[in-house]
C-alpha cells in the first residue's frame, strides 16, 4: 500500500526492519522528497528520517545519518573517488523532477553528510 501522508514518519513503520528494500527504495524516497518540496515535512519528520534507510552507491543499505553524498550530489567536499567505503547515497535517487543541489539539500535534513566533519568526527552516540 502506498503511503498517503506524513503519518508513515511519525508512525514509525517506515524504520522497521525490511519496509524499505531493494523493491520500494527509491520510490519510497522520492515520495518524501515530494513532501519535502511540497513543503509538507517539519522538523520533527526531517530528525526522525535521520534513521530511515537509503541506497548506497554500492546496492546496499545504509541509516542516513550514516550515509554520505554521492559527488553527483554536490557535496561541500567531493571524496567519493578517494574513500572505498560503501556509505555514499546512490545516484539512483536523481531524477529528472529536481537538480543534484535540491536533492543536496533534502538528503543533508534528513541526516546525510557533506562533510568530514560530521561524517568522521562526530562524537559516539
Amino acid at each position: 500500500k502506498e503511503p498517503s501522508d506524513v503519518s508513515i514518519i511519525e508512525t514509525g513503520k517506515v524504520f522497521e526492519d525490511g519496509f524499505v528494500n531493494d523493491n520500494n527504495a527509491i520510490d519510497i524516497l522520492l515520495f518524501f522528497f515530494d513532501l519535502h518540496s511540497k513543503g509538507l515535512l517539519e522538523d520533527s519528520h526531517y530528525s526522525s528520517l535521520h534513521k530511515i534507510k537509503l541506497l548506497t552507491q554500492n546496492d546496499s543499505f545504509e541509516t542516513a545519518s550514516n550515509c554520505y553524498l554521492a559527488d553527483r550530489y554536490k557535496p561541500n567536499l567531493t571524496i567519493e573517488k578517494y574513500v572505498d567505503v560503501d556509505f555514499f547515497v546512490s545516484t539512483k535517487y536523481l531524477d529528472k523532477k529536481a537538480t543534484a543541489s535540491e536533492w543536496n539539500v533534502f538528503l543533508s535534513k534528513i541526516g546525510v553528510s557533506s562533510d568530514l566533519g560530521r561524517t568522521f568526527f562526530r562524537p559516539h552516540q
